[in-house]
């Protein structure tokens, strides 16, 4: 499963026409999870509790600093108006009373009425909680509702991840909002609010274009602008494959000389910007005086408990790496759904467990030491539709699963170029008919299965990757009107590009820099890439030999480009010294030329590549910055609803402050090859 590590940044390409990227983790995150009917509860709009919510239902806890608020209340989807936009789902008030929310009625929409529903996680996956079996969802918007009590009238610092746009309401004041395709991110947007004593309100309105779909909130300390101190999860090989996962919290002691407590925080982690692992950042001021040590728990259920004992300066200087293994048992059955009888051989795959694993002679399966971090299942079968099911891991019930028969079904062999079977390579299927992705991990013995395609599916588009090979990216495979297609594939492993990153001025150490390879404009190659640890270094193993580019890219520096001549059999050394960008501000108007707000600026080609991800949305005024640009020249789009860039314009960060894009209206155009499948 290593090979899954490096996908797991994906949704950091704000760019949405990064499809290659996208295409790695698409499936996990769109999985439905079935959910019981929601107890009906009732809120009025000022955030006040009526007498008819039951605290059993929606307990009113106090909050914790740093730890993700929750349980939640959810409903939804409801579809974004046509025609589609970034913006336009948050523009339409599909409660009929927005931000007023009424637990316990019914908001018809669309021509059903949508119900409230309890969710018990944190982490809130829109895709897993609203959708039917099966089912994807582009183009929606849903919300989630939680409350929490404050014990005084206080501010407080707001962080919200989202994926994507968002809205948000603290006690039925607009306090947020941020457009953007984006993934979920920890504390992605940040705002100052202000708690009152007792019970408050939050109400997140969070629109989806396609993929993933999730929103995680909490409240940190105020005027703190640094978090005091880092905490890497350990065990993320799995995580690319599922976006919204569910990291335990953490109990965070300081300890004195005798290694007696004399302070506790609690802390919650998820995915971070600039960190290859998810990450926990606590937010606190400096204890006086220092302690001398710091010890780290973990106690929840489905984990197995975990503490470890740091000093002081060490966990002060540098991220603190934790884990703690699974220790659930899942078990089950697979069985035909039209004759009852076992089916052997099934493919049972958890997004952090067991990947690849499959039932016994009499359809059974069981799995020891599973983690809850991710509780939803694929299963899949020869000739039988592919099943995605909830499996709910804290409780020790056997999962009953029947599979209808049907569809089409893509079974291969991975292997090198010695003929030798690939282990964990990750094979991801993509149909344009249908809007449908299918992937597999390879087994021991190289192989894979992807089932439930559909008979009107003709032909995929497929990418395999793997941490030590050359990934095969984003062909064309026909497949044909067989029930069954055989495949084979061969890779080849990939040469290695070792370095280090730092700052020019002073030679500092960089952590956190996103350090990739990319073969050019056509191929807009993102990845595979990998991020710099505490001392700067990096290492990719799987770079195709001959001439690529390497690139490194900061937040915080202007980013960096080398060609190099990468051959097998050998390691290239690449370093990089980053140096302070300069700023690229303009303004965005229409054909009129008037300001056209709420656009998405970006970067679309940086000396011959697609590879700089810079992008911002215009203000109020049709105004952008983009910080930390290149001094050599990009070339700069712009996309709204309505309008799209004519075409771009060539800026540098040194000369060009007062950049103009004219934009023509959009225009949709369907495309297909000549020999494609148009599906339904």
């Amino acid at each position: 499963m290593t090979a899954i590590r490096r996908i797991a940044g994906w949704c950091g390409l704000p760019s949405a026409y990064r499809a290659a990227a996208l295409v790695l983790v698409l499936l996990a995150a769109s999985l439905p999870v079935k959910s019981e009917s929601p107890t009906p509860i009732s809120h009025n709009a000022g955030g006040t509790s009526s007498s008819e919510i039951d605290s059993a239902f929606l307990p009113r806890a106090p909050f914790d600093w740093n730890v993700f608020l929750g349980p939640w209340y959810v409903i939804g989807p409801f579809p974004k108006p046509q025609p589609e936009g970034e913006r336009r789902g948050l523009q339409v008030d599909y409660l009929g009373r927005e931000p007023q929310v009424r637990l316990d009625a019914g908001v018809p929409y669309g021509g059903k009425e949508h119900r409230w529903k309890r969710y018990d996680r944190q982490v809130v996956d829109f895709c897993a909680m609203t959708a039917p079996e099966g089912e994807q969802y582009l183009e929606m918007v849903a919300y989630a509702w939680t409350r929490f009590l404050s014990d005084k009238p206080q501010d407080a610092m707001l962080a919200i991840g989202s994926d994507d746009s968002f809205v948000a309401w603290l006690n039925g004041e607009k306090v947020a909002e941020h457009i953007e395709i984006r993934g979920n991110y920890l504390d992605d947007d940040r705002v100052l609010v202000h708690l009152r004593e007792g019970e408050n309100t939050l109400l997140l309105k969070v629109e989806n274009g396609d993929g993933p779909w999730g929103a995680i909130a909490r409240l940190l300390p105020p005027n703190l602008e640094q978090p005091l101190l880092n905490f890497e999860w350990t065990d993320a090989d799995c995580l690319g494959r599922f976006e919204n996962y569910q990291l335990p919290d953490m109990t965070i002691e300081y300890l004195d000389s005798r290694g007696q407590p004399v302070g506790t925080q609690r802390c919650s982690g998820f995915r971070a910007h600039n960190w290859t692992r998810p990450l926990y950042q606590l937010y606190a001021p400096a204890p006086e005086p220092p302690p001398a040590s710091v010890r780290v728990r973990i106690q929840q259920d489905g984990f197995a408990p975990f503490e470890k004992i740091v000093s002081w300066n060490e966990a002060w200087r540098e991220p603190v790496e934790v884990a703690a293994d699974g220790a659930l048992t899942v078990a089950g059955h697979v069985i035909d759904a039209d004759t009852g009888s076992p089916i052997i051989g099934a493919r049972i795959v958890g997004p952090c467990w067991m990947l690849g694993e499959t039932s016994g002679p009499d359809g059974s399966f069981q799995f020891h030491g599973v983690s809850p971090l991710g509780d939803l299942v694929t299963v899949s079968a020869l000739g039988y539709i592919e099943r995605y099911v909830h499996a709910d891991v804290h409780r020790p019930l056997p999962l009953e699963v029947s599979l209808k028969r049907g569809g089409k079904t893509v079974r291969g062999r991975v292997t090198d170029d010695q003929g030798n079977p690939v282990e964990d390579a990750v094979v991801w299927a993509w149909s344009p008919a249908v809007r449908r992705y299918w992937g597999d991990g390879t087994d021991r013995e190289g192989q894979f299965l992807l089932a439930g395609i559909p008979s009107s599916v003709t032909n995929l588009y497929v990418t395999i990757q793997h941490l030590d090979y050359v990934p095969i990216k984003w062909f064309r495979q026909d497949i044909g009107d067989a029930e069954i297609k055989d495949l084979d594939y061969r890779m080849q492993r990939g040469a290695v590009v070792t370095g280090r990153v730092t700052a020019q001025t002073g030679s500092r150490s960089l952590n956190g820099v996103r350090v990739a390879w990319g073969e050019g404009r056509d191929s807009s190659s993102a990845f595979p890439d990998v991020f710099t640890d505490v001392d700067g270094r990096y290492r990719l193993t799987d770079v195709p030999p001959g001439p690529t580019n390497v690139f490194a890219v900061s937040d915080e520096f202007a980013p960096a480009m080398r060609q190099i001549n990468a051959g097998l059999g050998y390691t290239v050394e690449v370093n990089f010294g980053l140096e302070p960008g300069q700023d690229i501000a303009g303004r965005v108007v229409g054909p009129d030329g008037k300001p056209i707000p709420d656009a998405t600026v970006f970067v679309d080609d940086w000396n011959g590549v697609r590879t700089l991800e810079r992008e911002t949305v215009t203000d109020a005024d049709g105004r952008f910055v983009l910080h930390q640009m290149p001094p050599t020249a990009v070339m700069l789009c712009a996309v709204t609803d309505d309008y799209l860039s004519a075409g771009g314009i060539e800026v540098v960060s040194a000369n060009h402050y007062d950049t103009v894009l004219q934009l023509a209206p959009r225009r949709t155009i369907r495309v297909w090859p000549k020999d494609s499948d148009r599906g339904s």
